[in-house]
This record gives structure tokens, C-alpha cells and sequence, in this order.
């Protein structure tokens, strides 16, 4: 890794402490250093892959497992679609954001976030960006806070 991204990613790490992931600290050190947060991100996965912090499984070892690391929960069934048209947009087939993360929020005791994730179509560090800029609205982006001036205005009106 060049000087650069080492250098980023410690800065990182560091202020990782401070924030409420690490995701949140990408989000937070992105302006920084100028380069965009999922650079950052990529930056620090392939850090913790270098440093063996993560490990890593060959498409050998997973086919070493047989039978036993296949999924077996049942094919989702017509009811189950039925249950998650609540979060789908009128009049589309695409899920709504800011609906997603409030059912993953409501879910997340029971079911976890990692396996609801899964079956929609976000990423974690999507979800716990949210979280951390509802925690701290200083890390969301600077159109993401003239986005919100502007309707506040545009309601007052």
C-alpha cells in the first residue's frame, strides 16, 4: 500500500474510536484527504486483508464443505412478498430508502442486520451510516444538509 492510503487508513483507525462505526469514520475523514468514502473503505478492507485481520476463504475451502454450508431456509413463499410490499415504492418495483432502514430498525432486535441486508437490497454500511448521521448530523454530506434546509423552506412555504 502507497503512502497515501496508509496514511488514510491510519487516520481512519484513529478516528474510528470517536465515531459510531467505521463507516462513519470513512464518512468523516473522506473530506479530509479528498478522496471519495468508499475508496476509503476500500482502502481499509484491503489493509486489514494485508495485515491478515481478515480472513479470507478460497473458492477450494468452500467447496472442501460438502452438503453441509448449503442454505437450507425454505424458498420464500408468496405470503412472504406479501409481508414487504409495505417498503416498495408506489408505482414501482424499487424499495424506498428511508423505508428499508426504518423496517431494518424495527427488525433489528429480532432478526439481526446482517440477515436482513441480505434479502433487501442495501448494504450494512448504508444502514449504520444512516444511524450514525441520525446520531450526529454533522457527518451527513454537505447537499445532504442543504437538501434538508431547502425542504424545511420549501414546507414552509
Amino acid at each position: 500500500m502507497t503512502e497515501v492510503p496508509a496514511r488514510a487508513v491510519r487516520a481512519i483507525l484513529e478516528h474510528e474510536h470517536v465515531s459510531a462505526n467505521q463507516s462513519a469514520a470513512c464518512m468523516a475523514i473522506a473530506p479530509q484527504v479528498g478522496w471519495a468514502t468508499d475508496t476509503l473503505r476500500r482502502w481499509v478492507k484491503q489493509s486489514d486483508i494485508d495485515s491478515d485481520l481478515k480472513d479470507r476463504q478460497t473458492s477450494d475451502e468452500r467447496s472442501d464443505q460438502g452438503d453441509g454450508a448449503r442454505d437450507t431456509r425454505p424458498a420464500p413463499s408468496k405470503c412472504d412478498s406479501q409481508k414487504s410490499v409495505s417498503i416498495i415504492c408506489a408505482g414501482t418495483a424499487r424499495l424506498h430508502l428511508q423505508k428499508m432502514i426504518a423496517f431494518i430498525k424495527e427488525h433489528r432486535e429480532d432478526l439481526g442486520v446482517e440477515p436482513v441486508c441480505k434479502v433487501l437490497p442495501i448494504a450494512q454500511s448504508i444502514f449504520y451510516a444512516h444511524v450514525a448521521i441520525a446520531r450526529n448530523p454533522d457527518l451527513a454530506s454537505d447537499r445532504a444538509k442543504r437538501d434538508l434546509m431547502l425542504n424545511r423552506e420549501i414546507k414552509r412555504v
